[in-house]
C-alpha cells in the first residue's frame, strides 16, 4: 500500500469518514470537525504511526482548546477580546509532514 493511501486510510478508520470524501485539501478542522482533546488524540497517534516529531508544532494555532470556543464568541461579544484566528491544517499538510519527518 502507497504512503498516501495509508495515510487516508488512517485518517478515515480514526474519525470515522469515508475514504472517498478526503482530499488533500480537506482540512481536519474546518471540513472533519476535529477541534480540542479530538485532533490533539489524531495527531498523537498519526505522529507515533508515520513517525512524525511534532515537538515545535503549537496546537493552540490550528486549534482550541476543550471548552474555549464559546467563551471566546462570549467574550467578543461583549467587545472584551478579538476574535481568535486559528490556521488551517489540511492533509496536504499531514502528507509533506511525513516526507520531512517533522510538523511545525
Amino acid at each position: 500500500m502507497q504512503l498516501n493511501n495509508d495515510l487516508y486510510e488512517f485518517i478515515s478508520s480514526e474519525v470515522g469518514i469515508n475514504r472517498k470524501k478526503l482530499l488533500p485539501s480537506t482540512k481536519l478542522r474546518e471540513d472533519i470537525g476535529l477541534d480540542a482533546d479530538d485532533a490533539f488524540e489524531l495527531l498523537q497517534k498519526f505522529s507515533e504511526r508515520y513517525d512524525v516529531d511534532m515537538s515545535n508544532f503549537n496546537f493552540s494555532t490550528y486549534f482550541s482548546k476543550e471548552g474555549t470556543e464559546l467563551l471566546f464568541a462570549l467574550l467578543f461579544l461583549l467587545r472584551i477580546r478579538k476574535p481568535v484566528i486559528l490556521k488551517s491544517l489540511n492533509i496536504a499538510d499531514l502528507e509533506i509532514a511525513i516526507k520531512k519527518g517533522f510538523l511545525i
